[in-house]
């Protein structure tokens, strides 16, 4: 190749949309390229604001969890929650670890534990999973999260260091989501600082749209935004004087770029399905869908209430995610589905439920498929997300999932209550994660016994294998059987 490239070169924006280049061996780090191993790796933190059981589940039977080990297509197709996954065709990308546990005590507390004393409702078990640390505190980071950890660590040379979004909008019970809808957090020199997420798809579309844009563009090229003019009469002075620059490599995939995109402007035109592979500016997503009412004190709630249409808004944020990835603008992202404690109503998911998820949890008065259909919709979110991430093909010609690691970690399992005893839907006992990618010799399509390891060992497990080299932590040692 004649000469380098900055990330940051990007081709001008338009279109309610920005093209900015594909990634190119001459963007890649001199010691990538030259040791024959180009591709960067990515991370994506998800988490769900519900546990994977309820009061009842002894009774009725386990909402998430296969009764036995093994393929996770063959001992899973009688569960009703982990439908999403094949439906998706993510089934053989998707490992689940079960029979995971944090710890409670208020002597010796063993690592990532919780006081017993802390009441469930105040986040006992967010800063274990987040952050890998012991709960002392209701609701208290002590620790980094593991999304801010992998961009401390590995110091990636992106334009974004990581991507922070939820997509529950608003807490539902009159706030706007306060501690229990953030789950990244950076450790300023000793003091964790919390990262508020972008929780408007439109929000996160003008941000990384800003991002592609040249920091210099005119008046006039900010008009052709505006009208919305093609993406290529724009570019395509630009792009040919760039090829003169280029290797022989490069140029070719260029040229099949610029016809990616010149194909995806038909499609859109037509009305027809997107395309894969191609590193494409942020398409305008629109305005976001209105934001639902309040749900406090109400228990039998219909589809006006703690709905902000959550399914639209997912699917935005996820192609963000998948687009920034693929044109490296990121390469760590979290996505918070749902506030813990989530109020969000059950009315638009599944069957359709007029009670919000959380109470599902508790009640006895809705049938075993509510819940059913409460974890679903998460592990439905968490399968398309793998999907895009599967269909969308790297510069290399391998897919973003090959170079991608994601969890999905739940609020809690079902188990013993140490606060208000009994069986419970608030505990920690039968947690589960969720894995993905493959990336780092991870585990795919099977389900683990996790045989009461802590949920940040699965964690680590796919930090590890996203390239990540530190602690979690109080946590040093990976879940055995995650990585071959």
């Amino acid at each position: 190749m004649s000469r380098r490239l900055s990330r940051r070169n990007f081709l001008a924006g338009t279109g309610g949309a920005a093209l900015c280049l594909p990634v190119l061996e001459s963007m890649m780090p001199r010691s990538a390229v030259a040791g024959g191993s180009a591709t960067p790796t990515r991370y994506v933190f998800c988490y769900a604001g519900t546990s994977s059981g309820r009061y009842n589940t002894p009774n009725e039977g386990e909402i998430l969890v296969p009764g036995t080990y093994g393929d996770l297509e063959t001992v899973g197709a009688s569960m009703h929650s982990l439908q999403p996954l094949f439906n998706e065709g993510v089934g053989q990308d998707v490992s689940l670890v079960s029979n995971l546990l944090i710890p409670w005590g208020n002597g010796s507390l063993a690592p990532g534990g919780r006081l017993t004393e802390l009441d469930f409702h105040f986040g006992p078990t967010v800063t274990p999973q987040l952050s890998g640390m012991k709960a002392l505190i209701k609701a208290r980071m002590d620790g980094a999260s593991s999304d801010q950890l992998m961009v401390q660590s590995m110091a990636p040379d992106t334009v974004v260091p990581s991507l922070s979004q939820r997509v529950q909008p608003i807490d539902y019970m009159g706030g706007n989501g306060g501690s229990a809808g953030r789950i990244s957090f950076r450790d300023d020199g000793g003091s964790i600082t919390p990262i508020d997420p972008f929780v408007s798809p439109r929000e996160t579309f003008n941000f990384l749209n800003s991002v592609f844009l040249p920091p210099d563009a005119s008046p006039e090229m900010l008009a052709a935004i505006e009208r919305r003019a093609s993406v290529l009469d724009e570019v395509g002075g630009a792009a040919q004087a760039l090829m003169t620059r280029l290797g022989a490599s490069d140029r070719e995939r260029l040229q099949r770029h610029l016809h990616e995109v010149e194909l995806l402007e038909n499609q859109l035109r037509s009305g027809a399905g997107d395309i894969s592979g191609a590193c494409l500016g942020p398409m305008d997503p629109g305005e976001d869908p209105a934001l639902g009412g309040q749900v406090a004190g109400v228990d039998q709630i219909d589809g006006s209430l703690g709905w902000s249409d959550e399914d639209t808004r997912a699917q935005r944020q996820m192609e963000l995610i998948r687009m920034a990835f693929s044109c490296d603008v990121t390469r760590f992202a979290s996505l918070q589905m749902t506030n813990w404690k989530s109020w969000m109503g059950a009315s638009n998911i599944g069957a359709g439920w007029d009670i919000d998820i959380h109470e599902i949890g508790h009640t006895g008065s809705m049938p075993k498929e509510a819940m059913g259909d409460v974890v679903g919709w998460h592990v439905g979110q968490f399968a398309k997300l793998v999907r895009m991430l599967k269909e969308t093909q790297e510069w290399d010609g391998s897919s973003l999932l090959d170079n991608t690691a994601l969890v999905l970690c739940f609020e809690g399992g079902h188990g013993e209550d140490p606060v208000d005893g009994g069986y419970s839907t608030h505990s920690t006992q039968n947690m589960s994660v969720l894995v993905a990618g493959n990336v780092g010799g991870l585990v795919a399509g099977q389900h683990i016994d996790g045989q009461e390891s802590h949920p940040a060992e699965v964690t680590l497990t796919a930090m590890r294998a996203a390239g990540y080299g530190g602690d979690f932590g109080d946590f040093s040692t990976e879940l055995a059987g995650l990585r071959g």
